[in-house]
């Protein structure tokens, strides 16, 4: 249960007696009512007030059944009493308890109306926890042609989407017509602001509120909403008990928060945790039956030669063999140069896996580039401009895709995009993203913050395209930008990244296990 959840409970709890004891010492809230009545009659004698031609009495009958008296007419309410109280507490209409008010707004063409003497109160200075005061002021002669209300009055928005935020004041303010306030009588005035804004209140509003586009109550039927009263003793008792309570809710909603970001954070790092155990041959087990990595990278060295040699693709500066020697160390040979790498070898593999670096799996890296004039030469309709926000790990989202003319895709010959192209995003906050392009790609293009990775051979797609989505990977990308910034991975750099590559039938293995995992994640 969610913090905010909790609050409520506890606040419907409260409200319905159920919170704190009863006491039998108590006075009961009839009498309370009674006493509410004749200050209010005094009021009334000595003009301060009017008086309420439709003025409410309920009452509990001997038969146990709720009663309404307005005027000479007596109504059985038991339909519309919302929840059983304790015998000790009545219910009351909200105007019973209190002198309610809606607020109002001087003349704004008259400047000597405001100023900073007396606060005005605004539905945006309203919180559930607080009032801002200095927002904005009347002077003494504008607050006598405005409303104001004592401290210790409640005042609640009664229009628009923040409607039902309430307060307290704490001192004397005056504020807008888009605000009903009471002056309560007699009541404990943080007890009654428990009641406004307990859930049962503010479902009472959204009953009783009107308009289409914009919910409004007005003050009538404001103040006609039904309302708990306990005895006062027991709403102190009530305010104590939810203010020993508030610390509580306040470390719960933390605590809680933590948790759904631990949550929100889970399934993301069990997700990196697998892809790691995968690259480094823990997820599935080694069958001595696979054809070793070795060999396989030995087939691609000798295809690509082949390629080079038919002038298909040119050979890589950069190309190296990796290999381990007797010694257990390994070795890393570009043309007649060998280097022992152990430094650079992050953690062991098994033996039938190979270490190797991107650029010697592919035949083409390359990124693309943005069109002469940018952004005003993209069309409605055209061949796919693909950039970076297109290309997520799951695929790419063509929803916001970007179009140019044929014309262009033709200029731009080297960035074409073929079906099962890697694409790898080198820039920004989205470096590191990677998709594979679908069978029914079509003609499409990319733009400078995006590279093509084509290999030859497809049976190796999915594993690479695992490799590049791994925590290992993306911190060499990282480590790899030029200064570390956010300049981004050049197609040369991003040749040298550093693979564990396993057998061809331990990659099924491990793209087969690592996709159920993932579906249970989800």
């Amino acid at each position: 249960m969610k913090a905010e959840e909790l609050r409520k409970s506890i606040l419907q709890l409260a409200i319905q007696g159920k919170l704190v004891a009863q006491c039998d010492g108590d006075e009961p809230a009839s009498v309370l009512l009674d006493k509410i009545r004749a200050e209010k009659a005094q009021l009334i004698k000595d003009k301060k007030i009017k008086k309420d031609k439709n003025e409410s009495v309920i009452y509990r009958g001997e038969d146990g059944s709720w009663y309404e008296r307005v005027g000479k007419d007596v109504t059985c309410i038991d339909e519309v009493i919302p929840f059983d109280i304790p015998d000790s507490w009545e219910w009351s209409r909200l105007e019973t308890v209190g002198i309610t008010t809606t607020g109002t707004t001087p003349s704004t063409a008259l400047n000597e109306y405001f100023g900073k003497d007396v606060p005005f109160i605004k539905p945006a200075d309203i919180f559930n926890t607080k009032i801002i005061y200095d927002n904005e002021g009347l002077s003494i002669k504008g607050a006598d042609v405005g409303r104001t209300i004592p401290a210790n009055s409640l005042l609640m928005v009664c229009i628009g989407g923040s409607i039902g935020k309430c307060f307290y004041t704490d001192r004397i303010v005056s504020f807008n017509q888009q605000i009903n306030a009471i002056s309560p009588i007699k009541v404990d005035y943080k007890y009654l602001f428990y009641v406004l804004t307990s859930f049962y209140f503010f479902k009472q509003i959204k009953k009783k509120s009107s308009g289409t586009a914009t919910e409004i109550i007005n003050k009538s039927l404001w103040g006609s909403i039904l309302i708990p009263l306990p005895p006062l003793a027991e709403q102190k008792r009530i305010v104590e008990k939810l203010a020993e309570l508030e610390p509580l809710l306040v470390e719960y909603d933390g605590k809680e928060k933590e948790l759904s970001e631990i949550n929100n954070k889970l399934p993301e790092e069990l997700k990196k945790s697998i892809l790691q155990y995968a690259i480094q041959g823990k997820l599935v087990e080694q069958d001595l039956t696979d054809e070793p990595a070795s060999i396989l990278l030995e087939r691609i060295r000798t295809e690509k030669e082949q390629l080079i040699k038919e002038k298909k693709i040119k050979r890589d500066k950069n190309d190296s063999v990796i290999y381990r020697d007797e010694d257990g160390s390994w070795y890393e040979r570009k043309g007649k140069e060998v280097t022992c790498i152990d430094e650079a070898i992050p953690f062991e593999i098994p033996d039938s896996w190979c270490w190797c670096r991107l650029g010697n799996l592919m035949n083409k890296i390359t990124s693309g580039s943005t069109p002469t004039g940018g952004k005003n030469v993209y069309v409605d309709n055209g061949v796919r401009f693909l950039r970076s926000q297109n290309v997520y790990n799951d695929g790419l989202r063509l929803d916001n895709v970007a179009y140019i003319t044929e014309e262009i895709h033709r200029k731009k010959a080297n960035s074409h995009v073929s079906p099962n192209d890697i694409l790898l995003n080198i820039t920004g906050a989205s470096i590191g993203r990677c998709a594979i392009a679908p069978l029914n790609i079509g003609n499409a293009n990319i733009n400078q913050h995006i590279l093509i990775l084509r290999l030859n051979r497809l049976e190796l797609i999915q594993f690479i395209h695992l490799l590049i989505t791994s925590p290992f990977v993306y911190r060499q990308i990282m480590s790899l930008q030029v200064g570390g910034t956010k300049e981004g991975l050049s197609a040369e750099k991003a040749s040298k990244l550093l693979l564990p590559i396993p057998p061809l039938e331990e990659q099924k293995r491990i793209i087969s296990k690592v996709k159920q995992f993932i579906d249970l994640i989800k």
